[in-house]
């Protein structure tokens, strides 16, 4: 993704027209679609239909990724994927959304989510993020992938292939009785510690970052005991997986990562009195 160009908007083409034998959600052309009161705990028979579901949402997304290179439009991506999940009888879920206009996202670069296809060129060294959605029997399956488009420099290569090894992890720590919020800990502590777990980056003085001319950080006297429990209690969860021997090494690395990920970064000009914000 360096050295190319930040992504702009370009024209979108009228919306696709969907066969009348395929049955819509609720919500198309509405202005919001009506609350859910069912239950949060599904049937086997509803979660076959949601696999049904996630299975066309999933083989539509990857026939969509075959398009990615240097030229192609995301609108043409669109365009596939479209007729893909028509032919399977599914409804692409966008399509209508509150006025969404096409029938799956498609986000670019540092477009973080819900791009709506156009008629930009991809380029290469491009980053394109792929959401299709399927209703199909009442339910609705969902997926998102990440494809490169042409070359990859090496830090989006790296950003693809680190972020795919999070989400597994956290797939694995999907089981009944679990909550959601320790699986998106898992997700986001996999993350962060693959990122900074580059030598040089475990080495690194987090003063040495807190001090850097482009950046003032906030910091808490509470905040060295608080980094040492989490590196306990890290030790205990993961203790066969972590991949580092050095316990003051794993002090480092996440007191880097709180300092840098969790705490707000301002620029210097933005600081005028001295206070902090934390976010």
């Amino acid at each position: 993704m360096r050295g190319v160009a930040p992504v702009k908007p370009f024209p979108v083409t009228p919306r696709r027209a969907v066969p009348k034998a395929i049955p819509r959600p609720e919500y198309v052309d509405r202005a919001a679609p009506q609350p859910y009161r069912g239950s949060d705990v599904q049937t086997p028979e509803t979660i076959a239909l949601m696999r049904e579901a996630g299975r066309i949402a999933h083989l539509a997304a990857a026939e969509g990724g075959k398009l990615v290179q240097p030229g192609v439009t995301s609108e043409a991506i669109d365009a596939l994927i479209h007729e893909f999940i028509c032919d399977h009888g599914g409804y692409p879920s966008s399509l209508g959304y509150r006025g969404f206009p096409k029938s799956c996202c498609t986000s670019v670069n540092e477009v973080i989510c819900h791009g709506i296809p156009d008629l930009r060129p991809l380029a290469d060294g491009d980053l394109v993020k792929i959401d299709v959605t399927v209703f199909k029997d009442g339910v609705h399956g969902d997926n998102c992938m990440t494809f490169g488009c042409g070359d990859l420099d090496p830090a989006s290569a790296d950003l693809m292939t680190r972020t795919r090894q999070a989400l597994d992890r956290a797939i694995k720590a999907v089981r009944p009785g679990r909550q959601l919020n320790t699986i998106a800990d898992e997700d986001c502590t996999s993350v962060q510690r693959m990122l900074l777990a580059d030598e040089e980056m475990r080495k690194m003085d987090p003063k040495t970052i807190l001090e850097s001319e482009d950046v003032v950080a906030i910091y808490q006297p509470d905040l060295m005991r608080w980094v040492r429990s989490k590196v306990d209690e890290t030790l205990m969860g993961y203790a066969e997986e972590v991949d580092v021997d050095d316990v003051d090494a794993m002090f480092r690395m996440l007191l880097v990562e709180v300092l840098v990920l969790s705490y707000a970064v301002i620029p210097p000009s933005a600081q005028q009195d001295g206070s902090s914000c934390v976010c």
